[in-house]
């Protein structure tokens, strides 16, 4: 996948670099709740759900939808899946989307009942029929990657902008709009449309609640090369920002990249140190590679060769394929590290076997001395 270019520096053996993507869809991970049945006072939850298993047990599906909710967050009773399973496939049943959608997150996360992929989908399906967006979304992210049922890219796309769209029962869902993007960016199910991706990008950075960080992040990757939308560097580190604050790693890691080559900012290797921390803490395997390159390149910051060692094997140890190169570079250069190379040559067929193939050459030249 097309993203925001990392830095690049050399050191002796080996040129350190490091590669941002744009970040994959992913499925929603909204907790099992309808928003418009979540009780608006907790503190008497038990009153309401008293209230609440009476109208569920007189027809009323929302109030099952709502019952079920207390018992899957345990808001006001100890969390009980199981039970809260069957209330929601009674609201279901009797007509209520939100509920259709809890049913297939149950199902497809294995709460209370067992783990069955085809009772999902068949909940996302009627709840996105009765126009809950978070059903679409969770129906096209089966579809899209083949999860229970044959893969269909073409279909994804559909479901994601129904989703993205909103209906009658919930606004549109800004992971269905990024989503609908990122097949838009690569041609996946749809024709390649980098300015139609970057339009889905931007209505799903501004979507509500805050819009969805990830879509904002890709929107700046779009904007800092130029791809659907005219290049505009301050611009892409404004949505970087957006979506480093609401937690995007890929953010926080391709603006720290604009402080180290002074893209639409000032150079600041200090700025870039905590925007890469901060991606590196967050599980941003590149940040962590990319921190280890300023403390050994030490032209940005005070150089700290084990610390970059360090770093470098953060990377490594969460199968950033650069990271075991970099390290086992270090390792065989003693930097940072004492010289070791048998180790150096087990960290290369490591980043090989991870998909880098100067890694494979360097295994073969080391391992031939």
């Amino acid at each position: 996948m097309a993203g925001m270019i990392r830095p690049a520096c050399c050191i002796g053996l080996f040129l350190l670099i490091g590669c941002a993507t744009t970040a994959p869809p992913k499925r929603v991970e909204a907790p099992p709740a309808s928003p418009e049945t979540t009780p608006e006072n907790p503190e008497n939850a038990a009153g309401s759900l008293d209230q609440l298993s009476r109208a569920c047990a007189a027809g009323d599906a929302s109030a099952c939808a709502s019952e079920a909710f207390h018992y899957a967050t345990g808001r006001g009773v100890p969390r009980d899946d199981a039970r809260a399973t069957p209330l929601y496939v009674k609201s279901c049943d009797g007509g209520d989307a939100a509920g259709c959608y809890n049913v297939g997150l149950m199902y497809e996360d294995g709460r209370g009942v067992a783990k069955d992929l085809g009772r999902a989908r068949e909940g996302y399906t009627q709840g996105c029929d009765g126009g809950y967006s978070l059903a679409c979304t969770n129906l096209g992210f089966l579809l899209e990657h083949g999860m229970g049922v044959k893969k269909d890219e073409p279909r994804a796309a559909e479901l994601y902008r129904k989703g993205c769209d909103g209906g009658p029962e919930a606004a549109g869902d800004p992971k269905s709009c990024s989503n609908l993007a990122v097949l838009y960016r690569h041609g996946r199910g749809v024709p390649e449309d980098q300015s139609r991706a970057a339009g889905y990008f931007d209505k799903a950075c501004r979507g509500g609640q805050g819009g969805e960080a990830e879509a904002c992040s890709n929107l700046g990757s779009m904007y800092g090369l130029g791809e659907g939308v005219r290049k505009d560097n301050a611009r892409a580190n404004d949505l970087y920002k957006t979506g480093c604050d609401g937690g995007s790693m890929l953010g926080c890691a391709n603006l720290a990249a604009a402080y180290v080559n002074g893209l639409g900012v000032e150079t600041d290797g200090a700025r870039a140190v905590e925007l890469y921390e901060k991606g590196c803490e967050g599980g941003d395997a590149p940040s962590c590679n990319e921190l280890g390159i300023l403390y050994l390149k030490g032209d940005l910051v005070n150089g700290d060769l084990p610390r970059a060692a360090a770093f470098f094997g953060r990377a490594c140890d969460a199968d950033e394929p650069l990271g075991c190169v970099n390290l086992g570079a270090v390792t065989e250069a003693g930097k940072g590290v004492k010289q070791d190379l048998p180790r150096a040559l087990a960290l290369y067929r490591r980043a090989c076997a991870l998909g880098h193939q100067r890694s494979c050459r360097e295994a073969a030249r080391l391992g031939g001395k």
